[in-house]
């Protein structure tokens, strides 16, 4: 065999040799978000069992047509939601259809070989109310921006609780709805837990967490959703109830 042959044989095994614990290290990489994410559905899975609800792994890309009121479904592109529990919830003497799962969408950003792709991923609580014409409502912890705005006059709807008007920014389409639903009592839930990000539309109330929780994060965030929805006050249900009849 020619010795430049030889030469050259031997340099291909040697550029082999030193590339493949990056791909053997790659591979494990692939598996371990592969095990990963099948553990986690096998866990939803059981966990949507033990709650008596149903589970569906596949993704549904129809959020954005089926509750165009949260603003959290019409943001980018490539939206979809997955690894869905979808149930009811007792509170008080009603059953409430109740959906958990996760949710991502895409923004881009830049020209050319500038531009940039971001997939931005939440979890989302969904809660499906019996009332028609609920307001607007949204409520977020507060950011340095708001506190910005809020001294030039645009200010959000403050409380009688200065700790819950400094954490919290709340806006909603009527005040006095606002008021009411935030009583007493649910400021010192909110105050008390980790309150999440949400939109009230419609009849649907929304809770977005940031990121993709885990199987007990969801379960606690279903009871979140419990613990909120059994604080409304009693006279705001009557008055909802008597408008809907």
């Amino acid at each position: 065999m020619d010795i430049w042959m030889t030469l050259d044989i031997g340099s291909s095994f040697c550029g082999l040799a030193l590339f493949a614990p990056f791909v053997i290290v790659l591979a494990l990489m692939i598996y371990g978000v592969i095990r990963s994410r099948d553990t986690r559905r096998n866990d939803l899975s059981a966990l949507a069992s033990r709650l008596g609800f149903k589970f569906r792994a596949a993704a549904d890309t129809s959020f954005s047509d089926r509750y165009p009121g949260v603003s959290l479904f019409t943001r980018g592109s490539s939206r979809r939601a997955a690894n869905l529990l979808t149930g009811f919830m007792t509170v008080g003497d009603r059953r409430v259809p109740v959906l958990a799962g996760d949710y991502s969408y895409v923004t881009t950003s830049g020209r050319g070989k500038r531009r940039r792709e971001r997939t931005h991923r939440f979890a989302v609580v969904m809660a499906h109310l019996p009332f028609k014409g609920l307001p607007e409502f949204i409520i977020r912890d507060e950011t340095v921006l708001d506190r910005i705005v809020a001294a030039v006059g645009f200010d959000d709807i403050d409380y009688e609780s200065e700790e819950f008007s400094r954490r919290f920014h709340v806006k909603s389409t009527d005040r006095r709805f606002a008021f009411d639903l935030v009583g007493p009592d649910m400021v010192d839930y909110m105050l008390a837990t980790e309150t999440p990000d949400m939109e009230i539309e419609g009849s649907i109330v929304c809770t977005q967490y940031r990121g993709v929780l885990d199987v007990d994060e969801v379960e606690g965030a279903l009871e979140w959703m419990r613990g909120f929805l059994v604080r409304w006050p009693d006279h705001l249900v009557r008055n909802l109830e008597e408008s809907e009849s």
